[in-house]
């Protein structure tokens, strides 16, 4: 759970309810397979290159931050429950197949959709797919994942907005003998998403139906021993300019219409015991929401929402 300081209240943070066997082989080599039953798209993923277990660990919710974001990438999370299975054969070859519904924590039973920017249509797929190898100071994996969805914005009946994703991700992991078995990681993703918004244009909230996303977020860690590490990540943000969809308004829109944001996040993590972690995060933008400098039209620029983060948590 997670308590929230700007509402004043707890909440489900990513959860992941798994059934596991692993005593079973498949074409001579080793097989596990399983259930989930979760509430965020990735959350089932075993790697720290796809969003629910990506760099930047934890963020604030105080800060502004960009208008725009894939679906896949974080845009339901704790919004959706859903079921399905996953296997991981001869330690090489995982696969994960998800099926997820709306499940807004504290909206209306029965669902009516009144308030929520996604309610989903019938059921949203989420598929995984990765790969990975080691050796003995090596290890690497490569992988895709994706989601496709309709949803209808507030509302549970009517026209819907389509949306597809497809991603791709990698983690490699080097340990250093030479340097007391410190660990140097390089993680990244790609994720483009094309989306077809018949209900948003139909209600006046775009000026085209068709539009695209990409996102790029990319880093790199060192664990000096298992005390202190410090990672340098990157994001870039990009797609198609919309003056209804991402529209002007003082420090959240854009003057342009443009989603384009990229910046940079430093985080320097102690752990004085293994399961107490303090943090220092900044995060700097050299553009936000489609410009550098009075991004929003009110004489804003991307810079002024640059922040500082503080974290303090005993990990149980």
């Amino acid at each position: 759970m997670t308590y929230d300081s700007q509402a004043d209240h707890f909440t489900w943070d990513n959860t992941d309810i798994r059934f596991a066997n692993s005593n079973k082989q498949l074409f001579g080599k080793s097989f596990t397979y399983g259930a989930t039953l979760n509430n965020n798209p990735t959350v089932e993923d075993l790697w720290n290159s796809t969003p629910a277990w990506g760099f930047p660990w934890v963020s604030t919710n105080v800060a502004p931050s960009p208008s725009a974001a894939a679906l896949v990438n974080g845009s339901l999370a704790q919004d959706v429950a859903g079921l399905g299975g996953y296997g991981m054969w001869n330690d090489h070859l995982y696969i994960v197949g998800t099926l997820y519904r709306s499940e807004h924590i504290g909206g209306p039973q029965p669902n009516p959709g009144t308030g929520f920017a996604f309610n989903i249509r019938g059921i949203a797929p989420y598929w995984r797919v990765a790969w990975q190898t080691s050796t003995e100071n090596n290890n690497l994996e490569i992988g895709t994942y994706g989601m496709h969805m309709k949803s209808s914005p507030s509302a549970i009946t009517g026209l819907t907005d389509g949306y597809t994703d497809w991603a791709a991700d990698f983690q490699y992991d080097r340990t250093i003998p030479q340097f007391k078995n410190d660990v140097v990681s390089f993680r990244g993703t790609y994720i483009r998403e094309n989306s077809s918004l018949g209900a948003t244009f139909a209600a006046g909230g775009a000026v085209q139906t068709r539009h695209h996303l990409n996102t790029t977020q990319i880093n790199a860690e060192y664990h000096f021993g298992a005390r202190l590490s410090g990672t340098l990540g990157f994001f870039d943000i990009s797609g198609t300019a919309d003056p209804l969809l991402f529209a002007q308004a003082p420090v959240s829109g854009s003057a342009n219409g443009s989603p384009a944001s990229k910046g940079y996040i430093l985080n320097l993590s102690w752990w004085p015991q293994q399961n107490i972690d303090l943090a220092v995060q900044y995060t700097g933008y050299w553009q936000f929401n489609g410009a550098g400098t009075n991004y929003d039209g009110a004489g804003r620029n991307a810079g002024a929402n640059n922040s500082t983060y503080l974290l303090a948590r005993f990990v149980f």
